[in-house]
């Protein structure tokens, strides 16, 4: 168990190494103005997507129609990145890495999530946003420590 552990933070230690290389210093800079907005607002767009997502587990869960495995593992993805997200507001807010931390898994699980529907448009969208959050997050790290 923890060798497969030890495999995983190796895997996502490379997959951030692999981001910072891509994503910050080959990709375009966001001006400094605007990451201080992100890192300034960004939590509290957080607050509204944890209430976003509440709903969408609520929904699942009875008061919609959606059924079936497909549905049920990503709903049980959501639940996981409502309870990341709901971990990482308090640390966004005092920029603490540990808060950029949760956000970074946040972005892969809803990337994975897009996959597990199997729904071409919707992999090709999630994949984009996936990679858009993940640019935003890279760009504003050195904010958090």
């Amino acid at each position: 168990m923890a060798s497969s552990l030890k495999d995983v933070k190796s895997y996502v230690t490379d997959l951030e190494d692999l981001c910072d290389e891509y994503l910050v210093k080959k990709a375009p800079t966001i001006p400094g103005n605007i990451k201080d907005a992100i890192v300034k607002f960004g939590p509290w767009i957080s607050i509204f997507l944890v209430i976003k997502l509440a709903m969408n587990i609520l929904d699942f869960m009875g008061l919609g129609l959606n059924f079936g495995f497909i549905y049920t593992v990503s709903t049980i993805i959501d639940g996981i990145t409502l309870v990341l997200m709901i971990m990482a507001i308090p640390k966004l807010l005092k920029q603490m890495k540990s808060g950029w931390n949760l956000m970074f898994y946040v972005a892969l699980l809803q990337g994975i999530n897009s996959a597990v529907l199997f729904n071409i448009w919707g992999l090709v969208m999630g994949l984009i946003g996936m990679l858009l959050s993940l640019y935003i997050l890279f760009q504003v790290k050195s904010h958090y420590s």
